[in-house]
């Protein structure tokens, strides 16, 4: 049974340093940045190309090292819905943003300025 609105995870890039499991990060100064994509068609062809059209390629090469790049995702809708439905989503973990927000928020915007897809950075509720 495919569910609507879940999304699979394509391909998955770990440093070294970083554990396969649990995904939930160990570090206090973890934040993801999330990128998602509406597309009009042709996935097969985004789906090849995902590392260059998604911002993949430019985090890894660009993202300052004192961030810490931790893991990239990437994930596909399992079953394309409207119009409204994000196609794909990018997911890279920055093990010590919050430690260097400035830099990791000026990161970010360099994403924003690619205009190919939503753009936002987010950090998870340790006390929930």
């Amino acid at each position: 049974m495919v569910c609507e609105g879940c999304y699979s995870e394509m391909y998955t890039f770990v440093s070294p340093e970083t554990s396969l499991l649990p995904k939930r990060p160990s570090n206090p100064n973890a934040a993801f940045i999330v990128s998602a994509f509406k597309t009009a068609g042709n996935l097969e062809s985004l789906d090849r190309s995902w590392t260059y059209w998604s911002g993949a390629e430019h985090v890894v090469e660009h993202i300052p090292k004192n961030l810490s790049l931790e893991r990239v995702t990437f994930h596909k809708l399992l079953r394309p819905g409207g119009k409204d439905s994000f196609s794909y989503v990018l997911m890279c973990e920055v093990g010590e943003a919050l430690s260097d927000l400035n830099h990791a928020r000026e990161f970010v915007d360099t994403l924003k300025y690619r205009q190919c897809g939503v753009t936002s950075m987010y950090v998870i509720d340790h006390f929930f």
